[in-house]
């Protein structure tokens, strides 16, 4: 599923048509009807927080008298009470330090070989991956049992087949543990899909406040805001697609037993590092809260703001835009998906 439904987000593209001329319309037109998520979740984002905007002041999309570089996303005046604001949204997930790149490469070159013993039976095959430690300057990394150039040594092929072959009902897991791969392999009664037929009990971590996605998409949007006209307030809008980093922002009991990177210490030393070329960055997190004796979630945004001086307004604004904001159908981090039923139109007020 997408964040929000199809309708609503016909119903914003809709809103904003007269905001947008014809280049942009149909970037993110296309973007919203991709099938790939890291295209179609943060141009959701961009067009529901352009939207949740549109009735301040004065609201441009991409300016077209901006000179200095690329445009940013939004100028809108009236988010603070003193000066206008220059917005660019940004939006990041775990891709990238989740390990799925790794454990599908190791999983698929069991269920490739598992093919060749029976045909078809790799495709039933579920993986779970074991947790890895080091302590690295005193303090404790956790990683995944999943070497990044696994090749399968001839006592795991052999192990493989007499598995395979072995016809007990049930079969029982297998477990293969060699040359930093630790993984116990399950059949399943159905096909699995591929990236969904594994598991770490490793959450996403990153233990380097400066190499990891947050701090990378920020450094990245930083060169179309910094050169706003004076006076102009610069502000990053980060919103969660996917991001455990993110999503934890806030918990109620934060993990004080890991030494790993958070969020709160990324964009903190993000502000640090580009001091007086930022003034603030905005998380926006889609939230779930399970209320008693109700079987629905509670739905909601929550906007985190960091800055290195407080703005007297910008409070007051990212109530409103929270309040604004579409509710979430999902967040990130549980299986949210782009569009599959229908396709968007540009000029059209009805769906198709």
């Amino acid at each position: 599923m997408a964040i929000f439904t199809r309708r609503r987000i016909q119903a914003m593209l809709n809103d904003l048509r007269p905001l947008l001329d014809g280049n942009k319309l149909a970037d993110l037109v296309a973007r919203l009807n991709n099938k790939r998520v890291e295209q179609a979740l943060p141009a959701e984002m961009e067009l529901a927080l352009v939207w949740a905007m549109r009735d301040f002041d004065c609201l441009e999309v991409e300016p077209a008298w901006w000179v200095n570089g690329k445009k940013p996303d939004a100028y809108v005046e009236g988010l603070l009470p003193d000066r206008p604001a220059v917005v660019e949204i940004a939006s990041t997930n775990d891709n990238s330090i989740s390990g799925q790149q790794l454990m599908d490469r190791c999983s698929q070159t069991i269920v490739a070989h598992a093919n060749t013993i029976k045909k078809g039976f790799g495709d039933y095959l579920y993986f779970r991956f074991a947790e890895t430690t080091e302590i690295e300057r005193g303090i404790r990394m956790r990683g995944i049992a999943a070497p990044k150039r696994y090749m399968l040594s001839d006592a795991a092929k052999a192990l493989i087949k007499e598995w395979v072959l072995s016809n007990n009902e049930p079969l029982q897991h297998l477990r293969v543990e060699e040359s930093g791969l630790c993984v116990e392999i399950e059949k399943k009664n159905y096909k699995q899909i591929r990236y969904h037929n594994f598991w770490t009990s490793r959450p996403p971590r990153v233990y380097s406040e400066t190499d990891n996605p947050i701090y990378n998409v920020l450094s990245q949007k930083l060169s179309q805001i910094e050169g706003a006209p004076e006076g102009t307030y610069r502000i990053i809008f980060l919103s969660e697609i996917g991001s455990r980093t993110l999503d934890e922002l806030g918990a109620p009991f934060p993990n004080v037993n890991e030494r790993n990177a958070t969020a709160e210490k990324i964009i903190r030393r993000f502000l640090s590092d580009k001091k007086g070329r930022v003034d603030a960055v905005v998380v926006f997190v889609p939230k779930k809260d399970y209320r008693l004796f109700s079987q629905e979630p509670k739905r909601s945004w929550k906007a985190v703001v960091f800055w290195d001086v407080e703005t007297p307004g910008l409070l007051d604004s990212l109530r409103k835009i929270e309040a604004t904001l579409p509710l979430p159908r999902f967040n990130g981090l549980s299986g949210a998906v782009p569009l599959q039923a229908g396709r968007l139109r540009s000029g059209a007020a009805r769906m198709v």
